[in-house]
């Protein structure tokens, strides 16, 4: 109470700020000048004097090793091997749906309800239904039907 009188952060957010601010510098390419003062402040022993205090928090959140991944970078030619449609009318989406001959399909959706957002996915193989899954996130003034799109395609990966 006296921090917030004071106008102080409190102190597990400056903690939570700090180590966000570490995996920041840990995640830094080699050619950003940064990335080689973090590098050996992280990779030293601990001193017994004139320690930096980024070589501290170093060794007060304990960042080793830190995994990099590289991302994936895909040439301008290059299409995924699946297709998604959007229409912008019932009609048309039925049509689109009937003239498909895909073995499989999964259909997904996000959306809110009676003060509740929840997602859904659906797994069809040659036209029968197979599986479902259905998730429900929480009340409306806590998610947004964006959330809830997310969480169905991430439904539909665990389907197939």
């Amino acid at each position: 109470m006296l921090d917030q009188l004071a106008g102080l952060t409190p102190f597990h957010l400056l903690a939570q700020h700090q180590h966000h601010m570490l995996l920041w510098y840990c995640s830094l390419p080699i050619t950003n000048p940064i990335h080689r003062l973090a590098s050996l402040s992280r990779n030293r022993q601990k001193l017994h004097s004139h320690n930096s205090p980024l070589h501290l928090l170093f060794h007060m959140y304990s960042l080793n090793p830190i995994e990099t991944v590289p991302p994936t970078c895909h040439p301008t030619s290059w299409f995924p091997p699946f297709s998604t449609s959007i229409t912008k009318n019932k009609d048309k989406a039925i049509a689109l749906d009937a003239a498909d001959n895909t073995d499989i399909v999964i259909y997904t959706d996000g959306s809110g309800y009676k003060d509740s957002i929840g997602a859904s996915a659906i797994f069809y193989r040659q036209g029968q239904e197979i599986t479902q899954l259905r998730h429900l996130l929480g009340l409306d003034t806590c998610f947004v039907v964006f959330n809830a799109e997310c969480t169905g395609l991430l439904l539909s990966t665990h389907l197939l």
